[in-house]
């Protein structure tokens, strides 16, 4: 049985360990409150760019799946602080009164 010297030292030891559990995680939800800003922002840039010009696109729930998904097939969620990237190419070429066609790459963005 543990005298009472013993148990303050495992309870001091505890509740070390338990701050710095507590400390890391709340760097970690404030870094995916930022990733997940950093997301919503760059779907609202987007979708923006589709409403104020004529591009050609199947359809804004697609580019959203689209920029939720790897390039390996599997899904990004806001548990796995993924952040992302895209880059937009237009078509050098383009005919009067159609649409220009957009074409999009997602990418993890390095860490």
């Amino acid at each position: 049985m543990l005298d009472n010297w013993e148990f303050k030292a495992e309870k001091e030891a505890f509740e070390k360990k338990e701050a710095a559990f507590v400390a890391v995680e709340d760097s970690l939800k404030r870094e995916l409150k930022q990733i997940t800003e950093q997301r919503d922002s760059l779907r609202n840039a987007i979708e923006g760019a589709i409403s104020r010009s004529r591009l050609s696109i199947v359809g804004v729930g697609e580019l959203r799946a689209a920029l939720e998904t790897r390039s390996d097939g599997s899904r990004v969620t806001e548990s796995s602080g993924a952040a992302l990237e895209t880059s937009c190419h237009h078509p050098p070429e383009s005919i009067p009164g159609k649409p220009k066609k957009m074409m999009i790459y997602i990418a993890e963005a390095p860490r």
